[in-house]
């Protein structure tokens, strides 16, 4: 209740007066709506706003009082309801490391061998590999070698003494992490990421695209420079033409170079084709600063 916007005027003060109060009967009181007890702690009119809130919500309030008796934070909570609804405690109950998704790798696996997974479980095999994956894709990886997989699992399941090639081989065998070349491993979440991409270039590099409308796209450079009050470098504007005119394209540059006003510039009521926009995460900036090109001041002239 503290923690979800659905509960206005409800602090951490108010939440711990009704815990305190009530304990875990909290749930079924507010399930039942017994307003009475409710009001007597906090005030008819909070009294009211819980039990409503809870009313657009009753199917978590079973999750909320499940996660919270193995230490869950009512904010995880709140997100594995929303994310896998009245199905969330099926789904952790049949694998605890779903909560990956949602908590810090050592949370999940303290709570799992807590609540009795054994070390070599493949439940917690396979998913201390995908958690490998998961640190190699923060990093800005897709895929990575099977040793550098194997030396973050090894780090990940400090107390498993078993054979170090098997968490690979259970996570390859459940479909979870695959293997898109010889000693590679990729979570299926990425392979399927790059597939996609594949499919919409090779969907695009084929299509018939229809002429380009030089004016059109000099008119809407000509309204951009107006509104930033600078014009667009030669790189920029070759950019803009080559967004409405190519199947696919990709802007790429380091920060402040113009991507945006780029993109800008592109005419909102050109063909359809031009405007579908496909955002990429950018590897880390090189420690070596690239030159950006200096903005011009806005003058008039005869020839864009």
């Amino acid at each position: 209740m503290a923690t979800d916007k659905r509960f206005p005027g409800i602090g951490w003060a108010t939440a711990n007066r009704l815990w305190t109060a009530f304990g875990e009967t909290i749930y079924n009181r507010i399930r039942d709506r017994e307003l009475k007890p409710l009001a007597d702690v906090v005030g008819a009119e909070r009294a009211v706003a819980i039990v409503d809130g809870f009313g657009m919500l009753c199917d978590e309030v079973e999750i909320f009082r499940w996660l919270d008796r193995y230490g869950v934070a009512p904010r995880v909570a709140g997100a594995a309801a929303r994310v896998w609804g009245i199905g969330a405690i099926d789904r952790i109950k049949a694998d605890p490391y779903a909560m990956t998704l949602l908590e810090p790798w050592q949370d999940v696996d303290a709570r799992a061998l807590r609540l009795g997974v054994v070390l070599d479980d493949p439940r917690r095999l396979a998913a201390a590999v995908e958690q490998a994956l998961a640190i190699r894709f923060r990093l800005g990886h897709m895929a990575s070698p099977t040793p550098v997989v194997k030396q973050l699992v090894r780090r990940l399941l400090s107390s498993f003494t078993g054979d170090p090639s098997r968490p690979i081989d259970v996570a390859l065998a459940n479909g979870r992490v695959v293997s898109p070349a010889a000693d590679v491993l990729q979570s299926r979440v990425c392979r399927f990421m790059e597939d996609e991409v594949a499919r919409l270039i090779s969907e695009r590099v084929r299509r018939e695209l229809p002429r380009s409308d030089g004016k059109l796209i000099l008119d809407t450079i000509a309204k951009v420079e107006q509104e930033i009050g600078y014009l667009l470098t030669d790189a920029q504007r070759a950019a803009v033409f080559m967004a409405t005119s190519c199947g696919v394209c990709v802007i790429s540059g380091g920060a402040g170079t113009g991507k945006t006003t780029v993109v800008r510039a592109t005419p909102a009521d050109a063909p359809r084709p031009y405007r579908r926009q496909i955002a990429l995460r950018p590897q880390p900036a090189s420690p070596v600063p690239s030159r950006l090109p200096k903005k011009r001041p806005l003058r008039r002239a005869k020839h864009l």
